[in-house]
């Protein structure tokens, strides 16, 4: 999937009102970092954040695997992160494998 497609593939999750879609099947979108692209690879600015801000006013919840993708602070204009979101309890679900799985490395 390119970047381009993530904005198409997130807008899916808010074509149902309030994330009924999310909320009532679960699941969660994940662009992770990788070892070609440590730092993620969908840009903050104008990917990122604009999908994280659809998904947290429609009940949903969106991070980077270490904070709230909201509170990022931007260090450049192209600045990439990993991006996890979708329904609060699926994304806390994913963080607390992820963090289990990290302290067991």
């Amino acid at each position: 999937m390119t970047a381009v497609a993530a904005v198409p593939t997130a807008h899916l999750l808010l074509l149902l009102p309030r994330l009924v879609f999310v909320r009532q099947y679960g699941g969660v979108f994940i662009y992770p970092a990788d070892a070609k692209s440590p730092d993620g690879k969908l840009r903050l600015l104008y990917e990122a954040a604009p999908m994280a801000f659809l998904i947290h006013h429609a009940g949903g919840k969106s991070t980077t695997g270490k904070e709230d993708i909201l509170d990022v602070i931007p260090t450049g204009i192209h600045q990439r992160v990993p991006v996890y979101m979708g329904s609060p309890e699926d994304v806390a679900d994913f963080e607390a494998v992820s963090t289990k799985l990290a302290n067991s490395v």
